[in-house]
């Protein structure tokens, strides 16, 4: 009972953030099975029919999740959320899988499957430019790349938020701005790290972070009277 709520909360979710990006463009070329819509490929694949077949996949995902051994299931929960993707790309559930997979790689595999995450986020970018799920699937490497101190990833993944933030002042998620922060604390970049620092804190005085970011500017004041 408790499944089928969820599920139905998907489809209603999903269905809006469909209504409110573009229809998805070729995939890779390279990509594994055929990146071809329906009518490309000769099919007929009726759209309700389509997104009936995707969510029962996507439930199938669910059930296995609940698994109490995930790493026997790890593959066989990859294959379905390629399924959807290559298979029913002009659904609104696609996009979803796309955001999913990624968490599956990151945050479900010992080490962290980034190669892979990445290579999806670059088909999801080519698919879906502008879609909204683009901003999860960013948050979701971030902190991949920041729990693991991969920080030249992290910054490259985050420049371009980081740059248009200082001419803006517009940030919906200040967390990407703290990890670039520490990127650049981390990789010794002490400039760099202290705007992103000062920068947090004038924008987001109240919050947790600009408590932490005030700590880390505290040592890197102690460490330059040390110089």
């Amino acid at each position: 009972m408790v499944m089928k709520i969820f599920i139905t909360y998907v489809i209603a979710f999903l269905s809006i953030v469909f209504l409110c990006n573009i229809a998805p463009q070729k995939a890779l070329s390279d990509t594994p099975d055929t990146q071809e819509l329906p009518e490309k490929a000769g099919q007929k694949n009726n759209g309700t029919d389509g997104e009936a077949r995707a969510y029962e996949i996507f439930e199938m995902i669910l059930m296995l999740s609940d698994e109490s051994d995930k790493k026997d299931v790890f593959g066989e929960i990859e294959e379905l959320y390629l399924e959807i993707i290559q298979k029913y790309p002009d659904t609104a559930l696609a996009q979803e899988c796309y955001w999913r997979l990624i968490i599956h790689y990151v945050e479900k595999s010992t080490p962290p499957l980034f190669e892979k995450a990445e290579k999806m986020y670059g088909e999801f970018l080519k698919n879906y430019p502008k879609s909204a799920i683009k901003n999860l699937i960013i948050d979701t490497l971030s902190k991949g790349y920041y729990d693991n101190g991969v920080w030249e990833k992290l910054i490259t993944l985050n420049l371009p938020v980081v740059e248009a933030f200082y001419e803006t002042k517009k940030l919906s998620n200040p967390s990407l701005l703290f990890m670039y922060a520490e990127a650049q604390f981390n990789l010794g970049n002490p400039q760099e790290a202290e705007k992103a620092y000062e920068s947090l804190i004038e924008s987001f005085p109240k919050s947790r972070l600009a408590a932490l970011s005030k700590k880390r500017l505290d040592e890197l004041q102690k460490e330059n009277k040390g110089n």
